[in-house]
């Protein structure tokens, strides 16, 4: 039998930002976005894990994982 759990925090991922708007001739709107390293995040979670052989040739597993 396993049992973990987690916490992870990440900085500095990728995010796409909106630049300020513009006409361009002969009258496009233009909406333009800038890819940048803005976003964070955070992913905690635990798992579990369980091996049962109930005979030589039959063998159970299980496991779960919650992500937050």
């Amino acid at each position: 039998m396993d049992l973990a759990a987690f916490y992870n925090r990440y900085n500095d991922l990728l995010s796409l930002e909106p630049e300020p708007s513009f006409v361009q001739p002969p009258g496009n709107l233009i909406f333009p976005f800038q890819f940048a390293n803005k976003m964070k995040a955070q992913v905690y979670g635990v798992e579990m894990a369980a091996d049962w052989r109930w005979l030589e040739w039959w063998r159970w597993r299980f496991s779960y994982a919650h992500l937050h």
